[in-house]
Formats: structure tokens, sequence, C-alpha cells
């Protein structure tokens, strides 16, 4: 039976150094990069790290592909996100596979929004007796990991996307298995939070604390007009809420404002042309009816980065210009 439960996960990652071993532990930690990483070898969770070394970059910013040899299974999903370049997706999406040839020969199908396997932010595998095995790579404060899948095997990326070489204890991914597969999920969150450079900046959902917006309705300008949007748009769309019985609250103001072009940030202000006020005629509205105005922010810049042309003189020397397969951009 094909697995049919979804998950929505936030990609984490961290990075550690190791080297084969031949008897199953709890938590490896590497004094040098691997070539390979056998997960038989593994005992039923933990954390995979690079101890604290200097970690160098090639010319793309990545660290090493450290080969994944995966545990024998009878079927997976693969958890990618929708991406125009590295690490931009907004949305993961879950591939079902059997075997490494589903998902090498995976070909875009509605409603899947592409083909790549280039980005996977966690896995998921169905062992033959019956547990459930899940990989999570790590992102910590200096490291990011991801999952590919080329012709002969998985493999772990670690990078920084960068120019310099890193010094730091790096945490590669943590791992789980379990006879329920949200429960292996969450051992394998519990790992990955409390990793070395990663502890305290991610939490649970039900340890958090609810934003008090959110505790009203409101309204997203993409809902309705998507990219469409301009200063008497919004204007009139925030007199006609502040206007209506209905108790809304607050307004966030989506994609469309950005001062870009082709996808590309060109700087930090807003499309002349859609908003000639800037954001002052937008910040006026804010009354006891609409108590809180926000705006949508790409932390890539846009979605194909940022601009060759753009106006950001103070950031010149943190960006640096990187190569794709698909797109040329700044990151």
């Amino acid at each position: 039976m094909k697995i049919k439960f979804i998950f929505t996960f936030l990609l984490v990652i961290a990075i550690t150094g190791c080297t084969q071993v031949s008897t199953k532990k709890e938590n490896l930690s590497f004094d040098k990069i691997p070539e390979a990483i056998n997960l038989n070898t593994l005992a039923k969770g933990g954390l995979v790290v690079l101890n604290k070394q200097t970690l160098p970059l090639d010319t793309n910013g990545i660290i090493k592909e450290i080969r994944i040899d995966l545990p024998d299974y009878s079927q997976g999903v693969f958890f990618r996100p929708f991406t125009y370049t590295t690490a931009s997706g907004n949305r993961i999406e879950p591939v079902y596979f059997r075997n490494l040839s589903d998902l090498v020969h995976f070909k875009k199908t509605v409603p899947k929004e592409g083909d790549s396997m280039e980005m996977g932010t966690f896995l998921l595998l169905k062992k033959p007796n019956g547990t459930y095995f899940v990989v999570l790579p790590i992102v910590s404060n200096q490291i990011g990991n991801t999952l590919k899948v080329d012709k002969k095997s998985f493999y772990l990326e670690c990078a920084t996307y960068g120019t310099k070489a890193v010094s730091c204890v790096a945490p590669l991914f943590a791992y789980a298995e379990s006879k329920n597969p949200y429960e292996a999920a969450h051992l394998a969150w519990d790992k990955a939070k409390n990793a070395p450079n990663v502890k305290g900046n991610v939490n649970w959902r039900s340890d958090k604390t609810f934003p008090e917006p959110y505790t009203y309705l409101g309204w997203c300008s993409w809902e309705h007009f998507r990219t469409n949007i301009n200063e008497p748009i919004i204007l009139n769309a925030i007199h006609d809420i502040k206007s209506s019985k209905i108790p809304f609250r607050w307004v966030l103001i989506d994609d469309g404002y950005l001062d870009q072009t082709d996808h590309k940030l060109l700087s930090f202000g807003v499309d002349k042309k859609k908003f000639p006020n800037g954001w002052d005629p937008i910040a006026k509205q804010k009354d006891d009816k609409i108590k809180w105005l926000g705006i949508w922010r790409n932390f890539n810049g846009y979605m194909r980065g940022i601009s060759k042309n753009h106006t950001m003189t103070n950031l010149t020397k943190d960006i640096t210009e990187v190569k794709s397969s698909k797109d040329s951009k700044y990151m």
C-alpha cells in the first residue's frame, strides 16, 4: 500500500565530520568529512555531526557531497521544495517512490510543480519489517544540508553557498526509526532541534507564543490579487475592509510590490510605478479597525535572487555571484 500521509516540515540541517563505523551507535561524530555514511550502521535514533574543523568550499560554496547508503526499504517519500534556484522554495512536496529509479525518472505531473530531486529536506522510508525510518537534514547557524538524488545513490550536500571557509561544529542530519511514522518524525526533530549550533533557534509549535494578530481575522492581498497590486488597489481594499462588518484586524501586503526585474531584487524599496508614494499612504490606514499592517519578504531577495544591477551598494561586500544549472543569480 502506498504511503498516504503528508508531512509539512521546516528544513533544519546541521553538519559534523565522521568516519565509517561497523557497530551501531546512536550519535556519530566525525573528525574528517566522510565520503559516505552507511545508515545500516546506525541505531534507532540519533544525530550525525562533524566535529569542529575548518570546512573548505568549492567555487559554488559547497563543502562536500556525502553519499548516503540507505537501509533496505519497500517504499518511501522524498520531500522536496518547489524552487527556481538553490534553497528558494517556499512549499514542500512529497514524492512517493519504491526505488531510486522512480525518483531518477520522475517527471512533472499535475499537481506536482517540477521534477527536481536536488533539494530534499526530509526522507521517510518504510522498511520491509514494517518500521519507518526517517532522515532529517539539518541547517545550523553556519552550515546547510540538503538531500540529492542521482542515478546511483542519495547524497547529502553540505554547503554555505558562500566564498569563505568556516570553522565550526556542523551537524549533518538527525535520524530515527519507529513503528509509527509520526513518532519517527517527532524523534528526529527532537534530535535536530537540540543539535550543536541549532539549539535555541527552533521549537515545537506547542511551546511557541501564538502572535496576537492571529487571534483575529485578517486579509492577505495574494488571495485575491496575486501580484497585480498597486497603491490604489491596496487603499481601496483597506477601505472596503474598514467598511465591512467582518472583524478584520490585520492586512498583509504580499508579492507584487517589490523593486525587482525578472524575479531578481533591485532594492528593498518598492516598485515606484506601482507605489509612487512608498508606504506612507498605506501606513496611515492603521487604526482601531486595522490594528496591524505587514508586508511579505523573500529571504532570497526574490524568487531568482538578487539582480546584478541592484542598487544596494551598502550590501555589495556581502553579496556573491553564484552560478547554477538553471539560472545565474546573486546570493
